[in-house]
């Protein structure tokens, strides 16, 4: 450690830029550390979201839908319903006709008028055709 009474200006000066360096350095070094950690903290976050949505049970539903040919107006409703009985996977109403059934006769025993009865009507019909192959 130099004693500043010792030193000459020229000296003084030298002693700061020496310890200004090594500082400016070391936080650099520490800004990088930081950066590089913020972005594997960014990555694996992505990744996590990206295994996430595989997981999750619609991906099937959608998979169905594409593979029947059922537009995606007619998913939306269909994941409202599923939705609306508090199924734990939208899925179930291709792969469960007597659950499919069940919501059907519901859902039209509910409906408010003769229109909204025939619509649905209509509307389970087509489904029931292009997912199980057969009407009711």
């Amino acid at each position: 450690m130099n004693i500043f009474a010792q030193l000459t200006p020229q000296g003084l000066g030298d002693s700061f830029h020496t310890h200004v360096s090594q500082s400016l350095d070391k936080f650099i070094y520490g800004v990088v550390a930081a950066l590089a950690g913020i972005l594997a903290l960014i990555v694996v976050w992505e990744v996590a979201n990206i295994l996430r949505r595989r997981r999750r049970p619609r991906l099937l539903f959608y998979d169905l839908a594409v593979l029947h040919g059922i537009p995606r107006g007619v998913q939306r409703w269909l994941l409202h319903i599923a939705r609306t009985h508090k199924l734990a996977d939208p899925a179930y109403l291709f792969v469960c006709p007597d659950l499919f059934r069940q919501i059907k006769l519901l859902e039209i025993s509910d409906a408010r008028d003769d229109k909204s009865r025939r619509r649905l009507e209509f509307f389970f019909q087509q489904f029931e055709t292009s997912a199980f192959g057969k009407g009711s």
